[in-house]
Order: C-alpha cells, then sequence, then structure tokens
C-alpha cells in the first residue's frame, strides 16, 4: 500500500466534518464573550496541528481543523467550558503559544480547542526562587523576567517561543538541566488542573496557597505524576491552568542586545562565557565532558555537529548551502568541538577557577585546543534562533530525542548514525557525512541527553505539492521514525521522549518497557470515560500503522520480540 493510498483510506474512515451545533457555539461565546470565540475556517486553519511531526500528522494525512476557538480569560472559564463539553459530549483539547504542536487536533474533526493564552499570569516569588505560571506565558516571557532577578530557568530546545505550562507538559528540558533537575515533576511545587470531566483538583504546595508555593514535592509518589511523569498526556488529560515551579540563581548582570535584524545577538556579561575546544578524537571528547561534569562545575556544555557550526557562519539559507555543499566525510570525522558554558555563580573568581579547571582537563590532559570564542550569544538564554536551525531544508524531523546513561546514548546514536548512510535513507535527508549527532549531560553527567535530527526536502514530503511529491520518499521517511530509530533505542535500552503517542507507538514501544502502556490506558479511561480530551491521542501512531503495517519491518519485529522475551539488559 503506498503512502497515497493509506491517506486515502485514513480519511475514508475517518468521521465527516461535522463542526459543531449553534447551540454548542452559542453556550461557548457565553462562557467567554462572542469576541472570544470562533468558528471561521481561516482562524480555525491557523490552529490545526502541522508543528512539529507534521511528517506524520499533517503530511499523511492524520491532522484535522478544529470546529472551533475559545480563549477563556481564567480557570473559571476554563471549567465551565470543560464541564460543558462533557455534558455535550464535545470534544475538546488545550492549547496555547508552541503547546499547540502537541495538543492539536488529529484524527477528530469536530473538535474544539481551548486556547489559554488569554489566561496568562507570570507572579515571581524572587526571596524564595519560584514563579506562579498561569495560561500560557510563553519561555522567552520568564527567562527575561528572571534575568532581572538574578534569577535563570530552564529553556528548552524547543525554543523562547514554547509555552511554559506546555512545555512542562511536552518535554521541558535544555542543556541548562546540566545543573537543574531534568525531570520537570521534580521541579514542580504545585499545580492547579481542570480534570478532563471538568473538576478541579490543587496539587503540592498551592493547596496552601500561592504564598506557600515554594515547597517542593515530598521522596515517593504524589498527584502532580498524574499530570506530567518524564513525558505527558499530549492535550488528553484535561487542562493544567496554574504550576507553581522552581527557578534557579544565576548572575546579577543582564543581557546587552547588539546588532539589527539577522545579526542581533546578546552581549554575554562578565560572569557569563561561552569556550569552544577542540579534542583528538571523540572518544576524548566524551572522557573530558564526564570528567568536569564529575567536577561539578560549569554551568552547561554540549556537543557541536558540524551543521551547527555552518548555520552560525550563514547569515540565509542559500548561505548554508552554499557552505554545506562543500563539507566533506573527511572535515566531519575530524572535527570534534566541546563547547561549554561558564557562569559565575558567586563571582567572576569562581568562573576563573572552573576554566582553569577545564583547561586541566581537555588542554593538558586530553591534547584539545580552545579555540577563538565570540561572547555573543543568540541561542542559548532565550533561544530565538531555534526555528531556523529546524528550517534548513524547510522541514525538521528529529526522530530520537531523550536521555539515559553515556553507554545507552551514544550506542543508540551512533548506530543511528551509521544506518543513516544505508540507503533508501541517505538519499533522503540532508547529507550530514556520518556526522555524529549532538548530546549534552544532565544532571551533572548522570545521564546523557541527545537529539539526532534528519531534515528531509520538505517540498518531497508533502503531498499537496504536486509537482516535487514522492510518496515513496514520505514512506522512507515514517519507516525509518517508526521501525529503524525506535527499533535501535529499543535495542539499547535508550528512553526516547516520544514513545507515548505523539511520535512513536507506545503500543508498540511499551511490550519492551514493562508495559507502561497499560497504566496510561487504565488511568485514562479512569478520568475520561467518555474519551473527550482530544481524542484520539495517544493512539494516533497507532492508528497510522494499523493502516500501514508494513511500515515497521522484519528487524524492528525482531527486536521488539526478543526484547520484550528477555529484556535489553541481556543484549
Amino acid at each position: 500500500m503506498s503512502t497515497k493510498q493509506v491517506k486515502q483510506k485514513a480519511q475514508a474512515e475517518r468521521p465527516l466534518q461535522k463542526g459543531i451545533t449553534d447551540e454548542t457555539f452559542a453556550e461557548l461565546e457565553s462562557i467567554v464573550g462572542a469576541e472570544n470565540a470562533s468558528r471561521d475556517d481561516v482562524i480555525c486553519q491557523a490552529y490545526t496541528g502541522r508543528g512539529y511531526g507534521r511528517e506524520i500528522y499533517w503530511y499523511a494525512g492524520l491532522s484535522s481543523r478544529p470546529a472551533a476557538i475559545v480563549l477563556p480569560k481564567n480557570t473559571e472559564e476554563i471549567q465551565k467550558i470543560v464541564q460543558m463539553c462533557v455534558r455535550r459530549r464535545q470534544p475538546y483539547c488545550v492549547g496555547g503559544a508552541f503547546w499547540l504542536i502537541a495538543s492539536s487536533p488529529r484524527v477528530m474533526k469536530n473538535m474544539v480547542v481551548v486556547d489559554t493564552k488569554r489566561a496568562s499570569k507570570i507572579t515571581i516569588d524572587e526571596k524564595n526562587m519560584y514563579v506562579v505560571v498561569e495560561g500560557a506565558p510563553i519561555i522567552a516571557q520568564l527567562a527575561a523576567e528572571c534575568y532581572k532577578r538574578d534569577l535563570y530557568y530552564m529553556v528548552p530546545g524547543g525554543g523562547g517561543q514554547c509555552a511554559v505550562i506546555g512545555n512542562f507538559h511536552v518535554q521541558g528540558q535544555g542543556i541548562f538541566c546540566y545543573r537543574m533537575n531534568p525531570w520537570t515533576e521534580r521541579r514542580c511545587n504545585g499545580a492547579e488542573w481542570v480534570t478532563p470531566e471538568g473538576n478541579l483538583v490543587t496539587m503540592g504546595s498551592l493547596q496552601n496557597g500561592e504564598d506557600s508555593a515554594y515547597i517542593g514535592g515530598d521522596p515517593g509518589p504524589e498527584l502532580i505524576g498524574l499530570i506530567k511523569g518524564q513525558i505527558a498526556w499530549w492535550g488528553c488529560m484535561g487542562i493544567t491552568t496554574k504550576l507553581s515551579l522552581k527557578l534557579y540563581p544565576f548572575q546579577p548582570e543582564g543581557f546587552v542586545p547588539e546588532g539589527i535584524g539577522t545579526k542581533t545577538v546578546v552581549a554575554l556579561p562578565p560572569r557569563v562565557r561561552y569556550q569552544n575546544y577542540t579534542l583528538p578524537t571523540e572518544e576524548d571528547l566524551v572522557e573530558s565532558m564526564s570528567k568536569i561534569s564529575r567536577e561539578q562545575i560549569c554551568g552547561a556544555m554540549n556537543r557541536v555537529p558540524a551543521f551547527w557550526r555552518t548555520i552560525a557562519k550563514a547569515k540565509g539559507r542559500q548561505a548554508f548551502w552554499d557552505l554545506w555543499d562543500k563539507m566533506t566525510y573527511e572535515e566531519v570525522e575530524n572535527t570534534h568541538i566541546l563547547r561549554v558554558l561558564f557562569i559565575g555563580y558567586t563571582s567572576l573568581k569562581q568562573l576563573e577557577y572552573d576554566v582553569q579547571v577545564v583547561d586541566e582537563i581537555i588542554v593538558k590532559e586530553h591534547g584539545g585546543t580552545a579555540r577563538r570564542t565570540r561572547q555573543t550569544d543568540e541561542g542559548t538564554f532565550l533561544y530565538a534562533n531555534v526555528t531556523g536551525m529546524w528550517s534548513i531544508t524547510g522541514f525538521y524531523a528529529s526522530a530520537v530525542v531523550g536521555s539515559e546513561s553515556a553507554r545507552c546514548t551514544l550506542a543508540n546514536e551512533f548506530e543511528l548514525a551509521d544506518r543513516i548512510e544505508e540507503e533508501p535513507y541517505k538519499s533522503i535527508y540532508l547529507p550530514e557525512y556520518h556526522e555524529r549527532p549532538w548530546y549534552s549531560p544532565f544532571d551533572l553527567g548522570r545521564a546523557l541527553y541527545t537529539e539526532f535530527m534528519q531534515f528531509p526536502d520538505s517540498q518531497k514530503i508533502d503531498p499537496q505539492d504536486r509537482v516535487n511529491f514522492d510518496a515513496n520518499l514520505t514512506a522512507s521517511n515514517i519507516e525509518w521514525m517508526e521501525a529503524v530509530c525506535v527499533g535501535t533505542q529499543m535495542k539499547h535500552g535508550f528512553s526516547g521522549l516520544f514513545g507515548n503517542g505523539i511520535l512513536n507507538s507506545s503500543q508498540e514501544i511499551g511490550p519492551t518497557k514493562h508495559n507502561y502502556h497499560i497504566w496510561i490506558e487504565r488511568i485514562h479511561k479512569e478520568f475520561d470515560p467518555m474519551n473527550l480530551a482530544n481524542p484520539p491521542s495517544l493512539r494516533t501512531i497507532d492508528a497510522l500503522l494499523n493502516l500501514a503495517p508494513w511500515l515497521l519491518n522484519e528487524e524492528y519485529r525482531q527486536t521488539q520480540t526478543r526484547i520484550a522475551n528477555s529484556g535489553w539488559k541481556d543484549e
């Protein structure tokens, strides 16, 4: 079955566009006001999920335009909307800022999107170092307010445009997790949650009011685990309306903007410094990173892949390709760069001490050299440029994202770097010249985070491009993500973050991970028995794979069966 046939079959089996009744829409208007509700086709189309993962949802025909959009101004209105949807059996999902990419409507065509941006509010307790976030303020807003107060917060790789609450649910990780706890539920002091059936639940220290919201959770299970584990529910478990999140001490001076247009950067203050180092081999880079982590110094560090360096040099897409076409396998194979972020949390003297220790490890012990490094930033502290990094080919498909031990992470990513050199995958993605993916230590080296990025040609993978679309390329891309990447993760025991229904099937991965998907389904049925909160989220990939089971190749199935029966530790 071709990808075109898969799409046609999926569209044939989906319910027809029904929209919502006039009575339902009128009740929505009565809750939020007529100016804050819309059924306009153009406005609704803007909320269609075609961002991260669109190679599966949008291009495979699984994304659907919502039937209506509502923008409540507070928790009371959000709760009324959910209660009305339950009473009328009206499917709904939450969205706000970049959150919508994960929680957007799929398959169902009569969904109501509850956009929480009107309810946005940020309240920072500087003395006790926590923030209470409501609605959908974005990461860049929170970060900017933190920097004014000698504080900082985890800025995710997804960019400063992500909603704080949405990113808490979707992933909530970035290179600052070298020092901050990488798992967002452990950075959360409390939450306010409208359940899928419309009840209001307050968790953690928010039960005692916002003035007491600085206390973290106790050891062991707690209610916050219902709405967030390592990864979350993709909008299918009600709506989180408020969070109390921990903030972290930083340094007192702010960032000064410089330049205009594409050359805009911020100058780093004296107690913030970047230093790039070149190492002789990949093994030296990994070992240096491990030794620095054991010393518990620096603010963050990461491996720098070749195409990042090329993006930094280029100031436009054509300029990138002019440089990238000159890249060679030899240059990539012999270049090993570690980028270290130094932060003088206590003083400039402390920063200089960290630099001395790192130089001792990298330069003297491993024969590395310090590279000339500009003391400006356009990515780390606000991640303003991150969406441009994703658009080299007009399309981004990061198939493997997550963290595990260094052994599991590197074994998984290095094997995938070998596999992507095989056909048909080599021909459909941006040539990476056998580049190793970027990775960064989390939790002072106890875990290693990575993202393995692939960039197919957006014109060839878009079914609506009648001139350039290639159905075989689209099928090979999905096979790469669902069979090759997932099978390799299972083989090496790598904990990918997107294995619970957003990009990879929880039903397929579950048997290799203690059948966690069964518990997810039990909890969801308990809280949402009518399945109204963003159906069929958590099973969307299964819907696609049921239509095209050939996407999961024999190698994948053998790996799954072997690990499910023996456990990956026996591999």
